[in-house]
């Protein structure tokens, strides 16, 4: 599979916004955000992944089957004792309306590799504690 150059610039440009009670970080691609290394540094963790369920291989899914999809995800990151937090993909253009998310605290890339496959999605975002979030493009088997 291919992803078009245009669908590429839309990953990189999305601001990715994890919610944890009051507090919000926006996570964009290739930059460094203090105070979530510091959240990381606090739940003992050295990475974050931002997935979805939503609109698998970046195709417009009706509302009620993302929402079905999300649930599942939801469901299966609890039963494998992932710890994660809300968030959000949000087109910093309002273009296209904010994709629900969630922030897994601890999941390496080789599980996100997996669990990307698994959802169906294109790209997920690592967060590197200390680093930077960057791109990871399901690899096409």
């Amino acid at each position: 599979m291919t992803i078009e150059v245009s669908l590429l610039d839309a990953y990189l440009s999305t601001h990715f916004v994890v919610y944890e009670g009051d507090t919000t970080f926006t996570i964009m691609c290739g930059r460094q955000l203090p105070e979530f290394d510091t959240l990381l540094d606090s739940r003992g963790v050295k990475s974050a992944v931002i997935i979805t369920a939503w609109n698998p291989w970046s195709r417009a899914t009706g509302h009620r089957e993302n929402e079905c999809a999300q649930k599942k995800l939801e469901d299966t990151l609890r039963q494998a004792e992932f710890s994660y937090l809300p968030s959000s993909g949000v087109d910093p253009n309002g273009e296209w309306p904010a994709e629900p998310s969630f922030c897994v605290l601890g999941m390496s890339a080789q599980e996100a590799e997996l669990w990307s496959k698994t959802y169906r999605q294109n790209a997920v975002v690592i967060y590197r504690a200390h680093g930077s979030a960057e791109l990871l493009l399901t690899p096409v088997e």
